[in-house]
């Protein structure tokens, strides 16, 4: 919490600077259109303005929407984990697997979670993903029940291959670089357009672009902060495979 209030305490002292020096570079360098002028550029800086504001909504909206997506996906891999963790217990010979599932589990949280946040995986936990993989191949049912309990455990071992590959996937990020790149260069051009915009009032014009700099530096600054789910300050947390290590310790081994 104290990193995003520095970070809100320097979006704001940037702000500040931006309008200051707008203000001043109006004042020496005053722009030469009349009232007239202005209200004819207006029209088309408003379109612009919007223009630009849908895009960056639209950047913004298509983040949380991932980042939403890399909650439910966490969550999904970690359940399926305690799914399989219980169907194997009617397994004779099943130790093996039920402890790799453990320290998978630990493993996802302890050593692949720093790892994802660089765009990486962990050797440790894809090791361990494998020996479940490797585990249950090597399980043969015996009776009836087993037979019903071996297919469900391979549909859940498909949605725990699912829900893992979606999980580095989005920790990849979900917007190109080019986009940012836009986005930037944008948000520059809608800055240099404000020094067009001089309504004549000190106080009043200070209002303006300070309103409409804090909006384009908090917008982005929220993209950039859902850019990546699994970095930054607010992120996506191993909280769910942290709860369902604690649940599987209480299970008989």
């Amino acid at each position: 919490m104290l990193a995003i209030h520095a970070v809100f305490i320097y979006i704001v002292l940037l702000n500040v600077a931006v309008v200051v020096i707008l203000q001043r570079f109006r004042k020496r360098f005053p722009p030469s259109l009349t009232a007239e002028q202005q209200n004819i550029v207006l029209g088309p800086f408003a379109f612009v303005v919007t223009l630009y504001a849908f895009l960056l909504s639209f950047v913004v909206i298509n983040l949380w929407q991932t980042f939403s997506q890399a909650q439910r996906t966490v969550v999904i891999e970690a359940e399926t984990v305690s799914v399989l963790y219980q169907l194997t217990e009617s397994f004779p010979g099943a130790q093996m697997i039920r402890q790799a599932m453990a320290q998978y589990v630990k493993s996802v949280s302890q050593d692949e979670w720093p790892a994802i946040a660089d765009g990486k995986t962990s050797p440790k936990t894809e090791a361990l993903y494998n020996q479940i993989w490797q585990g249950v191949r090597d399980l043969v049912p015996a009776t009836a029940k087993e037979q019903l309990l071996y297919a469900a455990l391979l549909d859940q071992l498909s949605t725990l291959a699912n829900s893992r590959r979606d999980r580095l996937l989005i920790a990849g990020g979900s917007i190109p670089k080019l986009m940012w790149t836009i986005l930037i260069y944008g948000g520059l051009l809608l800055l240099s357009g404000l020094y067009y915009l001089n309504i004549g009032s000190p106080r009043e014009q200070i209002v303006i672009d300070f309103t409409v700099i804090a909006i384009l530096f908090a917008t982005i600054y929220l993209g950039l902060e859902f850019s990546g789910p699994f970095q930054g300050d607010v992120k996506v947390s191993p909280q769910a495979f942290e709860r369902i290590a604690a649940y599987m310790e209480q299970l008989p081994p």
